[in-house]
C-alpha cells in the first residue's frame, strides 16, 4: 500500500505543476487508493499552487506569485525550478540543462519583458490615484475576472455617477501592472460612431490585416482577431454598454446591429461591460452581474 502510495508522490515531482494526467492510483493488488478527484487537495498540498492554476482554469496570474510556488520544489536539477514555471505563464523557450538556475531565471526574465513588450494596453483614460472606497468591490470583480473563476463576461450595472467606468478603469490599470501577459483594450459603446471609431483604432494599433481597407468592417475584423486561439490573454472592456443596439433601436429591425454581434469568443479573453440599465446587463452577461 505504502509502495502505491509513493508512485503519487513519484508522478507528482516528475510532471511538473500541470499534473492532470493521473486518473486512478491503484495499490499492487489493484485496489482504488484514489483518484484524480480525491488527488485534488494533495496536489495543492504539496505544491502550494492553486487548484485552478493546477487544472488550467487560471485565466492569468500574477510572475510574482507564480515564482513563489516554485521556491520549495524539489527538483533533480537546480534550473528546474525555472522550467517548470514555462507551462503556468505560457513562455516558449528552450530547456538548457546544466545552464543553472541564474542563468534559467535570466532567460525567463527576459522571455517575460519581451511578451511584456508585445502586449497592448489601449485605454484612454490615465489611472485615478484618488480612487478610493471601492476595494470589495474591485477585489470581487478582480477575483471573477483574473483569478481563475470561469468567467467569460460581467456587466456592471448601476445608476450614472456611481463609479461604474472608474473601476472597470482601475482594474484595467491594475491589469497592466500585475499581469504583464496580458493585453487590455478599452471600447467605447455609447453609440455606433463612437463603438465603430474605437474598434478601428484599435485594429490599426494591432495592424491586423485589411485594417485600412475601407471595404472592411473594423469591428468585425477585431473581433475575428480576438477570437483566435493564438491570440494572448486579453481583457476588453465595453464602456457605456446602456443601450444594446448602440443607439440604432429606432431603425428598422434589418439594420440594427447590437452589440453582441461584435463580442469576441475566447478562453483567453475576458469582457466587462459598464452599462446604467439593468436590462442590458441581462441580455449582455446574464450570469454575472454586479450591482
Amino acid at each position: 500500500m505504502l509502495q502505491g502510495k509513493q508512485m503519487v508522490y513519484s508522478r507528482l515531482d516528475a510532471s511538473g505543476a500541470h499534473c492532470t494526467s493521473i486518473s486512478r492510483v491503484l495499490s499492487f493488488e489493484g485496489h482504488l487508493l484514489s483518484d484524480k478527484k480525491s488527488l485534488k487537495h494533495l496536489k495543492c498540498e504539496i505544491t502550494g499552487i492553486p487548484a485552478e492554476v493546477l487544472e488550467n482554469i487560471a485565466h492569468s496570474y500574477r510572475v510574482s506569485d507564480v515564482k513563489e510556488w516554485a521556491k520549495n520544489r524539489v527538483t533533480t536539477e537546480p534550473e528546474e525550478q525555472i522550467h517548470c514555471l514555462l507551462s503556468i505563464l505560457n513562455v516558449f523557450i528552450i530547456a538548457s540543462y546544466g545552464e543553472g538556475i541564474d542563468n534559467a531565471t535570466k532567460r525567463l526574465d527576459d522571455e517575460l519583458e519581451r511578451i511584456s513588450n508585445e502586449t497592448r494596453f489601449m485605454v484612454p483614460y490615465a489611472r485615478n490615484n484618488h480612487f478610493v472606497g471601492y476595494e470589495s468591490k474591485l477585489a470581487e470583480l478582480e477575483s471573477m475576472v483574473l483569478d481563475g473563476q470561469q468567467t467569460t463576461k460581467i456587466a456592471i450595472t448601476g445608476p450614472g455617477g456611481i463609479g461604474k467606468s472608474q473601476l472597470a478603469l482601475e482594474l484595467a490599470h491594475r491589469t497592466q501592472q500585475n499581469y504583464k501577459n496580458c493585453s487590455v483594450f478599452w471600447i467605447s459603446a455609447a453609440d455606433m460612431d463612437s463603438f465603430y471609431q474605437a474598434c478601428s483604432y484599435v485594429a490599426q494599433k494591432l495592424s491586423i490585416p485589411g485594417w485600412d481597407n475601407e471595404s472592411r468592417d473594423s469591428r468585425k475584423l477585431l473581433q475575428v482577431h480576438l477570437s483566435r486561439e493564438s491570440t494572448r490573454k486579453w481583457l476588453l472592456i465595453y464602456d457605456d454598454a446602456d443601450d444594446a443596439s448602440l443607439g440604432a433601436s429606432n431603425e428598422p429591425r434589418q439594420r440594427v446591429t447590437i452589440l453582441l454581434d461584435f463580442i469576441p469568443q475566447s478562453d483567453h479573453g475576458r469582457i466587462i461591460f459598464t452599462t446604467a440599465s439593468n436590462n442590458t446587463a441581462e441580455m449582455l452577461a446574464p450570469e454575472n452581474t454586479m450591482h
